[in-house]
């Protein structure tokens, strides 16, 4: 009687532990693909380059200012919007500035310094925001970037970029680009002449730069 108590028991617990572990594995699955960066090809199509240099898989977008307004449009740019402000989010969290909904209590002596420091966070936000944009707009042509880890597709922390851009009458010039999200930059070229454009796209992360080549023709 007791043996078959024993046995019983033991099955339990193995059936239970397994569904456990199975858990545990669909949880790690699913943390695995939060992390994973979210393919901008499925909003602005296929893009102009696409290319892994090294340990970087980089796809660049470049189109008129004009390409650029249409694609900003409608569901497109409620999803970069959303995507962009959350971005923003981490970045300011990142230099220490978090964003709260309410304070329940406040400190009487402080509570003005804590309305001014935020009134002065709201003017700055306004003022980047609207600096952005006009680097967004300036210039004939826009330029987007999305690049993630070549091996696993995730994310990649602390990156940077810029463009340097020699025009067919080779006149030099040079853009940063401005991170939109944490892999994702955009920005605003003049490309005012006509032929063919040399670009060298060079991403920093952590201090080690990669590049890439590309042309560019402007009819």
């Amino acid at each position: 009687m007791y043996t078959i108590k024993y046995i019983f028991l033991a099955t339990v617990l193995t059936v239970a532990l397994t569904f456990f572990m199975l858990g545990q594995d669909t949880y790690g699955d699913k943390h695995n693909a939060d992390k994973k960066h979210h393919d901008m090809s499925e909003m602005l199509g296929k893009p102009t380059v696409d290319v892994t240099v090294d340990e970087l898989h980089m796809k660049i977008w470049l189109v008129t200012q004009e390409q650029h307004e249409e694609m900003m449009k409608g569901e497109i740019n409620k999803k970069m919007m959303d995507k962009e402000r959350e971005g923003a989010i981490r970045s300011m969290e990142m230099v220490g500035i978090k964003r709260t909904g309410s304070v329940a209590k406040k400190m009487e002596d402080t509570s003005m310094v804590k309305e001014k420091d935020m009134k002065g966070v709201k003017v700055d936000s306004k003022k980047a925001e609207r600096s952005t944009k006009e680097s967004m707009l300036t210039g004939t042509h826009h330029i987007m970037l999305d690049v993630t880890d070549a091996e696993s597709g995730n994310e990649i922390d602390d990156a940077s970029a810029k463009i340097d851009i020699v025009s067919p009458s080779d006149k030099n010039s040079s853009v940063d680009l401005t991170a939109m999200m944490m892999n994702h930059f955009g920005g605003g070229l003049t490309l005012d002449e006509e032929g063919e454009y040399d670009f060298t796209l060079s991403v920093n992360v952590n201090g080690v730069s990669t590049t890439t080549q590309f042309q560019h023709t402007v009819k």
